[in-house]
C-alpha cells in the first residue's frame, strides 16, 4: 500500500487531503505542530489503520527523515498565514521558506517519487494585469506570506531541475469551505460574513468592497490535488487551481445575505496593509492538460459550507435561526 506524508495535515486544506487519500486506500502520515491546525479536523480518520499522526516541526530534519523512510510521496501544506506574516515575518519565513527547503532536502535524500508543493494565489500580489492570471504571469507579492510562498516555489523548482526531484507546484485560489479557520486573524472573509450576519452584527469590509477573489471550494481543490498526484504529468512546473470567476467582496456579502435571508449592511474600514486588489484565475492550463477543473460555483459552495456550519462549528448554537 502506498504511503504519503502530508505536512500541515491537521489544517484546513491539509485535513481534506488526508481524508481523500485515506478514502482511496493510501497510508497517510501527517506531520503537524498544531500551531494553527486542530487534531479535531482529523476526527474522521483518527481510528483508521491507514492513518498516522506525528506532532512535530517540519524544520526538524531528523524527524522528517525518519517519517519519510517508507513514503512514496509528499504533499507540503504546512504554512503560516497572511495576517500572521504581517506581525511575525521571521516566524513566517522560518516555516514557509526554510521549512520548505528542509523538506525538499529530506525528500531528495530519501528519493521521494512525487512531491507536491501547495503554494497560493497570493504570490501574484498586485499584478497590474486586469485579465485572468496565468501560470506565467509576473508575481508581485505584497506580504511576507506571499513572498515566502513564492520563495518556496523557486526552491521546489530548483530541486526539480538541479537534483531531479519529481516536483510540481500547485497554486490554489482562495479556498473556502468546511473546516476553514474560524478564530482571530486566521478566519477568512466567508466565515466572518456568515458568523456576523447570523449574530445580527454588521460585518467589516476593508476598503471599498471592490476587491475581488476567485473563491474555490475546498473539496474541489483537494480532488484536483489527488488526481494530479495520481497523474504521470509531473513534467509541468506550476498549475493554477481556481474556479475561474471573480467575485467582489461587496457582491460576496450580498450573496451570503440572500442565502441567509438577511439584509445586514457592512461597516467599511480602511484597507489593510498588504491587501491584494484582485485575484482572478486562468484555469485553462488545468483543463487542457488534466481534463479537470473546479465544479462548485460560489452559490452552491457557500450553501454547502453554511449547511456544515450548522452542526460542526461554534455557530451551531444559531441552529434555531432560519438559515
Amino acid at each position: 500500500m502506498k504511503k504519503v506524508l502530508i505536512t500541515g495535515g491537521a489544517g484546513f486544506i491539509g485535513s481534506h487531503l488526508v481524508e481523500k487519500f485515506v478514502e482511496n486506500n493510501f497510508n497517510v502520515v501527517v506531520l503537524d505542530n498544531l500551531s494553527s491546525g486542530k487534531k479535531s479536523n482529523l476526527r474522521n480518520v483518527l481510528k483508521d489503520k491507514k492513518f498516522e499522526f506525528v506532532r512535530g516541526d517540519i524544520n526538524n530534519k531528523r524527524l522528517v527523515l525518519k517519517i519519510l523512510n517508507e513514503c512514496e510521496g509528499v504533499i507540503h501544506c504546512a504554512v503560516k498565514n497572511v495576517r500572521m506574516s504581517l506581525k511575525k515575518p521571521l516566524e513566517c519565513y522560518e516555516v514557509n521558506s526554510f521549512g520548505t527547503i528542509n523538506l525538499l532536502e529530506c525528500s531528495k535524500i530519501k528519493k521521494i517519487k512525487k512531491f507536491i508543493y501547495c503554494s497560493s494565489s497570493e504570490v501574484y500580489g498586485n499584478n497590474p494585469l486586469t485579465k485572468k492570471l496565468r501560470e506565467n504571469s509576473n508575481c508581485y507579492p505584497t506580504t511576507i506570506y506571499g513572498a515566502s510562498k513564492l520563495a518556496g516555489e523557486y526552491y521546489t523548482l530548483v530541486y526539480k531541475k538541479l537534483y531531479g526531484l519529481n516536483c510540481i507546484v500547485l497554486r490554489p485560489f482562495n479556498a473556502y469551505g468546511e473546516r476553514a479557520h474560524e478564530s482571530a486573524d486566521k478566519a477568512e472573509v466567508i466565515y466572518r460574513f456568515v458568523s456576523n450576519i447570523l449574530r445580527g452584527k454588521r460585518p467589516y469590509i476593508f476598503g471599498n468592497g471592490k476587491n475581488s477573489r476567485d473563491f474555490t471550494y475546498v473539496k474541489d481543490i483537494t480532488d484536483i490535488f489527488f488526481r494530479i498526484y495520481l497523474s504521470k504529468l509531473f513534467k509541468v512546473n506550476i498549475v493554477n487551481i481556481g474556479f475561474g470567476k471573480n467575485v467582489s467582496i461587496i457582491d460576496l456579502l450580498k450573496k451570503i445575505n440572500k442565502l441567509l435571508k438577511k439584509n445586514i449592511k457592512p461597516i467599511f474600514l480602511p484597507s489593510r496593509p498588504g491587501d491584494v486588489y484582485q485575484l482572478h484565475c486562468d484555469n485553462s492550463f488545468l483543463k487542457k492538460n488534466y481534463k479537470i477543473c473546479p465544479k462548485t460555483n460560489i452559490k452552491n459552495g457557500i450553501k454547502l459550507y453554511t449547511e456544515w456550519l450548522k452542526n460542526n462549528s461554534s455557530l451551531k448554537k444559531y441552529n434555531k435561526i432560519n438559515w
